[in-house]
Formats: structure tokens, C-alpha cells, sequence
């Protein structure tokens, strides 16, 4: 019971922080135009060119996966789709393609079978 009050006790003395975190925040989004009207909130874009490289991206068919491989594909990179199920890899590769004009090369890897990633492996040294 003493453990369940301190990690009570730890997530109420976060109260104040959030009240002072929360409307800072806040603010900071509201002026965040003028500041950049006037040259001092610079947004930092990265140019990169990754033409030649090869770039194997895992749990690609969806959320986080499938927007980093698709930027890197915007970027040139040789994009690897490896994934579970070879549908849902297809059917990412064709989103990817569609929204870059890059196809990514779809490819089955199941990371919790050694076989799979044996094979995987070997597949893509050939």
C-alpha cells in the first residue's frame, strides 16, 4: 500500500509543473507567426540527398514506419519495405509510390522468427 501512495503522491506533484508547462505552450503557439515574421523562429529544413544508398525500413505498411520510409524515398534513398505480410508491404509500396513517384521494394521479414530474418537476410545480399 505504501508503493501505490508514493506513485500517487509522484503523479500529484506533477500538477504544478503541468500548470505552468500547459499555457507556456499555449503562447508560445499563438506567437509562434510573429516570431517568424520577424526572423526569430527559423524552421531548420534538412536537404538531404540520399541517392545510392539503400535503406531497409521495418513495420513499414503503416503509421511511423510507412512516413519515415516514404520521406526517405522523397529523399532518393532505395527504400526496403520489410515486413510481416507481403500484402500489406505490396500494398504500402503502392501508397509510397503513388504519394512519391518512388517505388519501394517490398519485402517479407518477420523479426520474432530467426528463420525469417535468415532468409530475409540472404534474400537481400542476392
Amino acid at each position: 500500500a505504501a508503493s501505490i501512495m508514493l506513485a500517487v503522491d509522484d503523479a500529484l506533484s506533477m500538477g504544478p509543473l503541468i500548470c505552468l508547462a500547459t499555457p507556456f505552450a499555449i503562447l508560445l503557439f499563438l506567437i509562434r507567426p510573429f516570431l517568424s515574421a520577424l526572423g526569430l523562429w527559423k524552421v531548420v529544413e534538412t536537404h538531404v540527398d540520399l541517392k545510392g544508398k539503400v535503406i531497409i525500413v521495418t513495420g513499414s505498411n503503416t503509421g511511423l514506419g510507412k512516413r519515415t520510409a516514404s520521406q526517405l524515398a522523397r529523399m532518393g534513398a532505395t527504400v526496403v519495405l520489410a515486413c510481416r505480410d507481403k500484402d500489406k508491404a505490396a500494398a504500402a509500396a503502392a501508397d509510397i509510390e503513388a504519394e512519391t513517384g518512388v517505388a519501394p521494394v517490398p519485402m517479407l521479414l518477420d523479426l520474432s522468427r530467426l528463420e525469417s530474418v535468415d532468409a530475409f537476410a540472404k534474400s537481400f545480399t542476392q
